[in-house]
């Protein structure tokens, strides 16, 4: 999917969420993973847009599926204390 950003300076991880119904900690997640260029290149989330930015997301659809869980690392946390 690609879309062209008209405008000067706004951070690509605001403008996103403005565009989609998605949070800004969604989009970080798929920035970090390399599924967001601007001009085709790899971006940051805090990336300002210029004028005429080419942004490209890669299968967003991916990003919405549950089998990117299984990406997650299992973080196993102790149990400190438990009432009886």
């Amino acid at each position: 999917m690609e879309i062209t950003y008209e405008g000067e300076g706004e951070r690509i991880d605001k403008w996103l969420p403005e565009k989609f119904a998605y949070s800004r900690n969604f989009f970080h997640h798929i920035i970090e993973r390399g599924g967001i260029t601007v001009n085709g290149k790899e971006t940051k989330k805090s990336y300002k847009l210029r004028n005429n930015d080419l942004t490209t997301i890669d299968n967003l659809e991916r990003y919405l599926s549950p089998l990117i869980l299984d990406e997650c690392p299992e973080i196993e946390i102790p149990i400190v204390h438990e009432e009886e």
